[in-house]
Formats: C-alpha cells, sequence, structure tokens
C-alpha cells in the first residue's frame, strides 16, 4: 500500500492537476502510469495494491499550488 498526503498553505491549496511523479537520475516521467490508478486530489492519494517491480527506486514527487510554488519530495524504496 501507498500513501501520499499533501499539505497545503493556509493561502493557497494544492492544484492536483499539477501532480508529476519522475524515476531515477534522468527523472523520467511516469506520472501517467500513477494516475491511472489513483485519483489525485487536494489531499493526496492512496493505493492499496501497488504493483512495483521488484529492485530499487528513486521517485521525485511534485505538486503545485494555486499559486504556482512547487512542492518537490523524493522517495526511495526497495522492493523485495
Amino acid at each position: 500500500a501507498i500513501a501520499v498526503q499533501f499539505v497545503g498553505l493556509s493561502d493557497a491549496p494544492v492544484n492536483p492537476a499539477t501532480f508529476q511523479v519522475f524515476c531515477g537520475a534522468l527523472k523520467v516521467d511516469i506520472t501517467s502510469r500513477i494516475t491511472k490508478f489513483v485519483k489525485v486530489t487536494t489531499d493526496g492519494f492512496s493505493l492499496d495494491n501497488a504493483q512495483i517491480p521488484a529492485g530499487k527506486h528513486r521517485l521525485s514527487l511534485q505538486v503545485q499550488d494555486e499559486k504556482q510554488r512547487l512542492a518537490e519530495r523524493e522517495l526511495r524504496a526497495e522492493v523485495e
């Protein structure tokens, strides 16, 4: 299971349409692979039965608020 929570500032909510996911050092855009399985909202998203290939993964998650301020976090995971 994967759960991602967005916490915006009080003066501007998160804009879910700006959500992007990039994979690896080359930052390959895999947003469409993620968003076909989840609905991204202003609060984030969750996926109960994520199908992730075995190996080490480095994902960069990006989202902007209504004032176009960008937030980016890196997620590293190792799947056996």
